[in-house]
């Protein structure tokens, strides 16, 4: 898989230096290459083997003069990578805990869950000619396990790596190659725009309950 992180960087922002990380072409390409099982399994055996150690994107609002497609991502990616923040350092009791009577599986462990199988349909799901097998999941990843919350986050970054390489050549018109029933067919730059909203609005939720688990509190 080749080099997995290409370009390294210190950049300042809010007085903290963060180390940006930006996965190369070539992890991207072997990412829509492989299955999702067999992809996951080799993210972690190559950084094993060659001693890489992933560092979060930093987050970097794209620039005011940027192309449509810079914007869009830019925006969706500083919303992924603050999903990251909002669960970082949070015990394993917590991620799980359920603080709605109403809602029992909106817990972090559960949203993050959800996230990750968002990015999965509506991405890969989307285009599936570019993708790994596509696992659809008619609960929308709403399912309550048991799972550390570490393994959640890896598998929502991988996803998210997937869902990058699954678009990174298609123009913004580009329709969908699969629509499910009852909607109508939709195009990339809706696709993007929609999951800007959908990451931001379940950050909502991130924020909520995260504050109400530890009082923790965070942009």
């Amino acid at each position: 898989m080749a080099n997995l992180l290409s370009e390294t960087g210190d950049v300042w922002g809010n007085g903290h230096r963060t180390r940006l990380a930006v996965a190369s072409p070539t992890a991207r390409s072997a990412a829509r290459a492989c299955e999702h099982a067999q992809c996951a399994s080799s993210v972690r055996w190559e950084a094993a083997r060659t001693g890489w150690k992933e560092e979060p994107m930093v987050r970097q609002y794209p620039a005011g003069s940027g192309a449509e497609r810079e914007i869009l991502t830019g925006f969706l990616d500083w919303q992924r990578e603050t999903v990251s923040l909002k669960v970082t350092d949070l015990g394993h009791d917590d991620a799980h805990r359920s603080l709605l009577p109403t809602s029992p599986r909106m817990t972090v462990a559960g949203v993050l869950s959800h996230l990750r199988q968002t990015e999965h349909e509506w991405f890969s799901g989307s285009f599936p000619t570019r993708a790994r097998t596509v696992q659809r999941d008619p609960q929308g990843g709403w399912t309550r396990s048991s799972a550390p919350l570490a393994e959640l986050l890896d598998g929502y970054r991988v996803e998210c790596e997937f869902s990058r390489a699954a678009i990174e050549d298609l123009d913004l018109g580009q329709m969908q190659e699969f629509t499910p029933e009852a909607f109508s067919p939709v195009s990339l730059r809706w696709i993007l725009a929609h999951m800007i909203e959908e990451t931001a609005r379940h950050l909502g939720h991130l924020d909520i309950i995260r504050e109400q688990l530890d009082g923790i509190r965070s942009y």
